[in-house]
């Protein structure tokens, strides 16, 4: 897992730390080391243009990035052949793949 040394909300992380799609025990072993709920807001990643709010966690259906404006609410992207993009503004931030 990649996160900058002063954990400021974005992690990175590659297949050594399993599947985090699929496998409820690898999710909480990474929520667990960042602090977070495994509980999280997804998207099935798309190569589109298609962006969708999240409030809550779930599976948001097929997009190219996902936003929130809701405190403390995990978003996640999963990424094989693109690079993850965070975006963040002092209301909103948002994941992209």
């Amino acid at each position: 897992m990649i996160s900058g040394p002063d954990w400021s909300g974005a992690a990175f992380t590659d297949a050594a730390e399993g599947d985090l799609r699929g496998d409820g025990q690898s999710r909480i072993s990474v929520s667990s080391q960042l602090g977070i709920g495994p509980a999280w807001a997804t998207v099935r990643q798309v190569h589109g243009r298609e962006v969708v709010r999240a409030a809550g966690p779930e599976a948001m259906g097929e997009a190219d990035a996902i936003l929130t404006d809701v405190p403390g609410l995990p978003l996640v992207v999963f990424t094989a052949d693109c690079f993850g993009v965070v975006l963040i503004s002092e209301s909103v931030v948002g994941v992209a793949h």
